[in-house]
């Protein structure tokens, strides 16, 4: 299966943000599991939407194929975590 095939994105789904197909894992959250040290056999084992690790090598993919669009989602998900933060200290 393709990348195109494997990771998706709709308004409806996490905001536009891509995903693994047919899950609401992001791409970015797949990022952060392997940054912390997880495998891609780790993740489709620990997550049953995963249906496999080629999945998650297909976001990996996707994720080297968009670095801009990557930082951007990044920087997107900071902000958010910064204004959930600052929410809670009111």
């Amino acid at each position: 299966m393709s990348i195109k095939q494997r990771v998706t994105s709709s308004r409806g789904i996490k905001g536009g943000r891509p995903v693994i197909s047919g899950t609401k894992i992001s791409v970015i959250q797949v990022l952060e599991l392997v940054e912390g040290g997880l495998t891609p056999e780790q993740i489709a084992e620990d997550y049953e939407d995963i249906r496999s690790p080629e999945a998650v090598r297909c976001a990996l993919e996707w994720a080297d194929e968009h670095p801009e669009r990557v930082d951007e989602l990044r920087a997107q998900r900071e902000r958010a975590k910064e204004s959930v933060s600052e929410e809670a200290d009111v």
